[in-house]
Order: structure tokens, then C-alpha cells, then sequence
């Protein structure tokens, strides 16, 4: 594959959503964020690279959130948001709580994190334990509302599988003093008691194997052992490849210059910016035609420790008979006239 564009590409032969055999083109632009304050554009990076092609979990997958999604994946039907970093009181001054904020276009999620707590004996039930004192903490799923009940039923087994690797998920009122709370939270469905079950706060991707994601991947049963494997099922949903919190998934896909702002990311401030806007283009050329095909933004990962913003540009073209044998793949930016 020619690569006339500044970033990093790939292209792979993978399988559409209905089966159909395809090319998978992706390209990868990674930018430097400018500092709070600084009323600057992104940069592009020196130096370009893939993310992996395959999950990348903080641990062992089974006890730990997914720390990178695969990059091997079916393209999704809008932008997926995804952010990485600590959460950090104002100035990085040791605080009981702070603030975060994440802004892309249409997309907004927000979060109160608060120092670690502990449920204490109190009138009328269990209440939470002032917070300590932090400077930052990490934006993960372990550190939202969620955990493992064996033998779970109903609404808190539901809250098992949407998040198996948080805290705060109680078997009963009185198992739950001195033990730890969540320490991010939703605004809007702050924790109260110990029998509440609000949905975890993430930025990062959720896990294929978690609700509801999982849901949406379709049927993986005796039938489908004997006739289709390892194929997908009749009934994949392709909501499946969305990695995203759903307040972090844009129904469309973003273009760039939508306007970019964190907060609570970083200890100097607010990091505001427009999303970079780069149009890209890839052309496969076969003996007898030549097919151009845009390249959608499906994929926006900001990594606020690194400073760091990733933009994923991906797409499927289906192996029909006549265009099996691909003899040119090129992709280029729009601005680039000289390749047309």
C-alpha cells in the first residue's frame, strides 16, 4: 500500500459484518496537544505508529478494563471518543474532589471523582466516610461504580456485566461497611446507599465481553458451533464494534474542527482546541477499474498524560469477483492533488 499521507496505515483482508470478504484500510494520525491556555492548534507528530491491531488489557483481561481497543475491528456507523489520564484537582492542590469534563462536538461526559471513602455505620444505615485528600487519580473502569457477585440476580447482576471490575457492588446493607466506594461518579446519579446501582462512569473503551455491549454481538450457540463458525451470527448487531461510553458516541461521523475541550485532565487547566481537519482518500486499482473511497473518522483517542490525540480513519471495501486481485492500494489526503 502507498501511503502519501504524514500518518500511519495498514491494510488488511478482514470479514464484513454480513461475511462478505474485504480490505480493511486504516490510517492512524497522531497529533500533539497544546497546553491549557494555550489557544494553539494540534501538531502532527514527528514520528507516526499504528495503535495495536489487537485489546490491550491493564492486566490479566479477565480481572482488568481494556486499556487499548484492537484496531482490527469492522468500521463503526459514527465517531467512538475515547480518553485516556488522571483526573486532577485544580492546580494539583490535595482537594476531597474534582471536576472532569469531556467535550468533542455533539459528545459530552462528565464525572465528580472523589478521594478514596469507605461505607461507616450510621443512623439508619450505611453512609459514606468523608473523602481523602488527592492530587489525581486514575480515569478507569476499576475506579467506578460496578464488581463481581457470584451468584448475582436481576438489576445487580446486570451491574456485574457492566462493569465485573469496579467497586462498590454490595450483596446486602450491612457487607457493606468499611468497604471502599466508587471513586468516580455520575453527577446526575451520585451514590447515596449502599443498595444503589448506578451505570459505571468510564472515558475508555468497553470491554467486547461486558454489557451491553456483549448483547449486540449476537448468537454463539450449538447452532452456530455446527453451520457458521467461525463466521459471524445471523444476528450480529453491528452496535457491537462501538468501544465507547454511549455519552462518548457520536451517531455521525465527525469531520474535524468540531471544538475539543477537557477539563479536570490536566493540573494547568482547560485544554481546548478544534479537532484537527484532515480529508483522506484511499484508491484501489484493480486491471480493469480504479474505486476512490473516503476514509470516515471513526475513531478519536485522546491521551491526556501522553498530550497526546489520535485520529482513526477507517474503512471496508468488499472482495467482489472482479476486484479480487488488487494491484495498487494509495491512500492520500484531499489537499494532495498531485496523486488524483
Amino acid at each position: 500500500m502507498d501511503n502519501l499521507t504524514p500518518f500511519a496505515a495498514t491494510c488488511m483482508p478482514f470479514m464484513t459484518p454480513r461475511n462478505l470478504e474485504s480490505a480493511l484500510i486504516i490510517v492512524a494520525g497522531r497529533f500533539d496537544l497544546p497546553p491549557p491556555g494555550a489557544g494553539t492548534a494540534a501538531k502532527i507528530c514527528e514520528q507516526q505508529s499504528l495503535p495495536p491491531l489487537e485489546d490491550v488489557h491493564y492486566a490479566d483481561p479477565e480481572h482488568s478494563s481494556l486499556k487499548r481497543e484492537g484496531l482490527a475491528s469492522c468500521p463503526r456507523s459514527g465517531t467512538d471518543i475515547l480518553v485516556y489520564g488522571d483526573a486532577w484537582t485544580p492546580g494539583g492542590r490535595p482537594a476531597a474532589q474534582a471536576l472532569v469534563e469531556v467535550r468533542v462536538g455533539p459528545c459530552r461526559r462528565a464525572a465528580v471523582v472523589y478521594g478514596d471513602r469507605w461505607w461507616r455505620r450510621g443512623f439508619g444505615g450505611p453512609r459514606p466516610s468523608a473523602p481523602r485528600s488527592f492530587e489525581r487519580a486514575p480515569l478507569v473502569y476499576e475506579r467506578s461504580f460496578g464488581g463481581f457477585l457470584a451468584g448475582a440476580r436481576g438489576a445487580r447482576r446486570e451491574a456485574c456485566e457492566r462493569n465485573p471490575v469496579g467497586l462498590g457492588l454490595m450483596p446486602s446493607l450491612t457487607a457493606a461497611v468499611d468497604r471502599a466506594l466508587p471513586n468516580i461518579e455520575d453527577p446526575q446519579q451520585l451514590i447515596q446507599t449502599p443498595s444503589d446501582l448506578p451505570s459505571p462512569v468510564g472515558f475508555g473503551p468497553i470491554a467486547r465481553s461486558w454489557g451491553p455491549r456483549r448483547a449486540f454481538a449476537g448468537t454463539y450457540d450449538d447452532a452456530w458451533t455446527a453451520e457458521r463458525a467461525p463466521l459471524w451470527p445471523d444476528d450480529l448487531d453491528e452496535r457491537f464494534f462501538r468501544a465507547a461510553p454511549p455519552e462518548l458516541r457520536a451517531t455521525k461521523h465527525l469531520e474535524g474542527n468540531e471544538q475539543l475541550r477537557l477539563t479536570g485532565l490536566h493540573p494547568g487547566g482547560v485544554i481546548e482546541l478544534p479537532l484537527p481537519h484532515q480529508r483522506l482518500l484511499a484508491k484501489l486499482r484493480t486491471a480493469t477499474q480504479t474505486l476512490r473511497l473516503p476514509l470516515p473518522l471513526d475513531t478519536v483517542i485522546i491521551d491526556a498524560t501522553e498530550m497526546t490525540l489520535t485520529m482513526i480513519w477507517r474503512a471496508q471495501v468488499i472482495l467482489r469477483p472482479s476486484f479480487l486481485i488488487l494491484e495498487e492500494i494509495l491512500v492520500r489526503s484531499l489537499r494532495d492533488r498531485s496523486t488524483a
